[in-house]
């Protein structure tokens, strides 16, 4: 989305057919989902976690590409890992998750290949609070992505839990009104023309890729992210 913004993709193709582009910030999955029962929004890249719950309410959208996300891109971190040193010690512990999230659907898996349930541990439902609930170790553990994994190695604040396998290939679904679907199939081929554009300049430029996102953040990009 910040190359196609910044290179005005969506204006482009879109503004010369009569059509207003206006870009809406959210914050998380769920609120995303909200933003679509409140018709703030047509269009949205969204986990497929909370793009799933919206379905279940009902929400009028479908999921028309898929983009994969690295399966390193999300870890459980625990603030004490000289005591917790695997999933298993984690029953009785507080565990952070974004209800209604990615996250939640990740805990999930990853106590279910671990013979657990939620019920052998305590969840936590924080957005970005997590990072300073563990500092402060008001929580044991907390799902997390990145850049907050690595942001928590560098600054000592809590360490990956190592697991057999990733529980799970999160994605990213772009998703869009379901009015659009039916009466305007050109406007989704357009957006999925506008997303791969972008998508495909940033596989060939991946060093620019990471000094733009370092102009659209407000803390320094650790190195091991570069």
């Amino acid at each position: 989305i910040l190359v196609a913004r910044r290179d005005s993709l969506f204006e482009k193709v879109f503004e010369k057919k009569g059509i207003k582009v206006n870009f809406v910030q959210c914050t998380n999955g769920p609120v995303i989902v909200e933003t679509f029962i409140a018709n703030r929004i047509d269009v949205a890249g969204n986990g497929d976690q909370p793009a799933i719950l919206g379905w279940a309410k009902g929400v009028d959208y479908k999921a028309v590409a898929n983009f994969n996300l690295s399966q390193e891109n999300t870890s459980l971190m625990v603030a004490d890992s000289v005591h917790i040193k695997s999933i298993h010690d984690l029953k009785g512990k507080k565990v952070a998750i974004l209800v209604g999230g990615l996250s939640q659907h990740w805990l999930y898996l990853v106590l279910k290949h671990a013979g657990m349930s939620y019920k052998d541990v305590k969840v936590i439902n924080l957005q970005s609070e997590a990072m300073v609930a563990l500092s402060n170790k008001q929580i044991d553990a907390a799902i997390l992505s990145e850049p907050s994994i690595t942001i928590c190695q560098q600054k000592k604040i809590a360490a990956r839990i190592p697991l057999e396998r990733s529980p799970k290939l999160c994605s990213e679904l772009l998703t869009v009104s379901g009015e659009i679907c039916r009466n305007h199939p050109e406007i989704v081929e357009d957006l999925i023309g506008i997303y791969k554009k972008a998508n495909d300049w940033i596989i060939d430029h991946p060093k620019e890729t990471v000094d733009l996102i370092g102009t659209k953040i407000t803390y320094k990009v650790p190195k091991e992210m570069m």
